[in-house]
């Protein structure tokens, strides 16, 4: 990695990232593998080039004259195009659930692809704030009229992450015997009754762990 974007980048010294690499060298036509590869120097382009970006707009000379304002009128010229930052990652993630071929038949290309998808899952819902997300955005969703590129983005959101937990609700054989749904099974037992019942996720999970229990969900 050039100095000037990072002095230390362990990244592409490790065995994982030199394997992906290794393959695409000696199979051109991993075309999945080549865009996992793609994908993480994106994400590293745009978490050291904002740093990179700031210094540069804060210093584009190391000395210049206080009493000439052009100096200060062409300040912020560096820019770094966010959109493209992540933009292989998140189509990687966003597309059809993706399946591959883990078994001992499975080519080093299909085992490399398989590790990559899940690392980018794990940076994507470990690294992100979505909390600063929905609270900065949240409002779009009243003003499609004056903001319909925000209100359409936060739409696309919230879709998105109603199918995922959709989706997740499909193993819910899976869940744990207990838990704090499991408490609403012992309130006939305490003579408790129970009228109204509110909740901040997303599903109605709660139905299925207690099943005499109705929820309403807006």
């Amino acid at each position: 990695m050039n100095p000037l974007l990072s002095e230390r980048v362990d990244f592409f010294g490790s065995e994982f990232y030199s394997a992906i690499l290794d393959v695409i060298r000696t199979n051109p036509n991993s075309a999945d593998l080549r865009r996992y590869a793609a994908s993480f120097i994106q994400l590293l382009v745009g978490a050291h080039g904002q740093d990179l970006v700031q210094r540069l707009n804060q210093k584009l000379f190391t000395e210049a004259p206080d009493d000439i304002p052009i100096f200060d009128d062409i300040s912020g010229m560096f820019r770094l195009e966010f959109n493209r930052v992540g933009l292989t990652a998140l189509e990687l993630l966003l597309e059809e659930k993706r399946t591959f071929n883990t078994d001992e038949h499975a080519t080093i290309s299909e085992l490399l692809s398989a590790v990559a998808q899940k690392i980018l899952e794990n940076i994507f819902s470990t690294v992100l704030d979505y909390q600063s997300l929905i609270d900065n955005h949240f409002r779009y969703l009243y003003s499609p009229r004056t903001e319909w590129a925000k209100f359409t983005k936060m739409v696309i959101f919230l879709r998105a992450t109603h199918e995922y937990i959709s989706n997740q609700l499909k193993q819910v054989e899976q869940l744990p015997n207990q838990g704090y749904y499991h408490d609403l099974q012992r309130c006939t037992d305490l003579d408790i009754e129970i009228s109204a019942i509110g909740t901040a996720n997303y599903n109605s999970l709660i139905e299925t762990v207690a099943p005499s229990t109705k929820l309403e969900i807006e």
